[in-house]
């Protein structure tokens, strides 16, 4: 027991307050302290309603490694809170809760997509293009759309190909993936730039490439139908669900022709990387250790 109060106290982290009578601590302190009695006597079932928000960055990490450790111990975790990334990292099974009723529940990533749909579709009834017409709008879970535009040109489908440029609707992390974005064109328009955005399931906005950022020149794109191809020579997203949403502009980026907002979803499958957690393989590679002597040049502690 003794050891446990020792490492209550440092990891509540709140000093010389820990002698004070509980009454007096600000709502933090009392609740980093609570937190950290709770995590630290063995719990077999830990329940916790949004106090990981509590404190600064690095006590909310803390919170969270000490969380995944008690997970893979077997613990078993309660978790109440409005952070899609952490329900989805910490949790196997989600409810979702509406104003005290259970709308959905399941396989976290299943849950949270559900509950971005009714985000999405409560925010498109409140957007109203420049004429005052209802935006089209489509929630469903393979397209969420808010779409917006002039319509000289537009995007009417996207196909996503492997690196033989063969349909590929289920991308392996590691592979090459080739995003084509169908267009249609009621007009000739000079030069327009080509955009896409990307996002996690949850929400995490995680890229933003455009044709212009290449200073790409797409020259005068004749009326009709065509095709711009996107190639990402080695996918670094893990497995996961992601939305994808396209736009075209003109050449300033100051005229929209067409907006499509989270547009179609892309599911990636385990691959060739190794990597397991989190959103993104850095692609890095891992080096040998090097003995280093510690009064030679370029030691850290010099």
């Amino acid at each position: 027991m003794d050891l446990a109060v020792d490492e209550i106290i440092e990891f509540s982290d709140i000093g010389e307050f820990i002698d004070a009578p509980v009454k007096i601590l600000s709502s933090g302190m009392y609740v980093r302290l609570g937190f950290a009695v709770a995590v630290h006597v063995a719990p077999e079932i830990l329940l916790i309603d949004e106090v990981i928000a509590v404190g600064d960055e690095a006590f909310q990490r803390k919170c969270l490694e000490h969380l995944y450790e008690l997970r893979r111990a077997g613990t078993t975790i309660v978790l109440v809170s409005h952070s899609l990334p952490l329900v989805e990292g910490l949790c196997d099974e989600v409810g979702w809760l509406d104003h005290g009723n259970l709308m959905q529940a399941g396989e976290a990533t299943e849950v949270c997509w559900a509950y971005l749909d009714s985000v999405n579709a409560q925010e498109a009834e409140k957007l109203r293009d420049e004429d005052g017409d209802p935006i089209h709008t489509d929630t469903s879970l393979t397209e969420i759309e808010v779409r917006r535009g002039s319509g000289e040109i537009r995007i009417f489908h996207v196909d996503y190909l492997d690196g033989e440029w063969l349909a590929n609707p289920l991308p392996s992390s590691g592979d090459t993936l080739v995003i084509r974005l169908w267009y249609e064109a009621e007009t000739s328009v000079d030069n327009p730039v080509f955009a896409m955005k990307l996002h996690h399931a949850t929400g995490v906005h995680l890229a933003s490439p455009n044709s212009a950022l290449q200073q790409l020149q797409t020259g005068s794109v004749a009326a009709g139908r065509g095709y711009v191809d996107f190639i990402i020579s080695k996918l670094a997203l893990l497995a996961g669900d992601y939305l994808l949403s396209t736009s075209i502009t003109d050449g300033d980026r100051m005229h929209v022709y067409d907006a499509w907002e989270r547009s179609h979803s892309l599911r990636i499958v385990p691959g060739s990387s190794p990597e397991r957690e989190g959103l993104t393989d850095l692609l890095g590679q891992w080096q040998p250790p090097v003995p280093h002597e510690k009064d030679s040049p370029g030691h850290p502690n010099r």
